[in-house]
């Protein structure tokens, strides 16, 4: 499971994706909610959470970056 999160992690257009759809169904609830009469601060905490979870993952299952060789550009 942890190679198929970090193949997720790094494939950015997938997860942002996967994270405005998220978004869009979370906003389309609440407007049904909003309609209603009903409590929509639910929405909000629901939101934070799918946020924070990425953000976890994103620390979790970290793409390594190349890094620049050190070269000396004194010379």
């Amino acid at each position: 499971m942890d190679k198929f999160l970090s193949q997720f992690n790094g494939d950015i257009h997938t997860k942002e994706a996967l994270i405005e759809f998220f978004h869009q169904f979370i906003d389309s609830e609440a407007l049904k909610k909003v309609y209603a009469g009903e409590d929509t601060a639910p929405m909000k905490e629901a939101r934070e959470i799918i946020d924070n979870g990425f953000e976890y993952l994103k620390d979790l299952y970290a793409v390594p970056t190349k890094q620049k060789e050190n070269t000396n550009e004194a010379r």
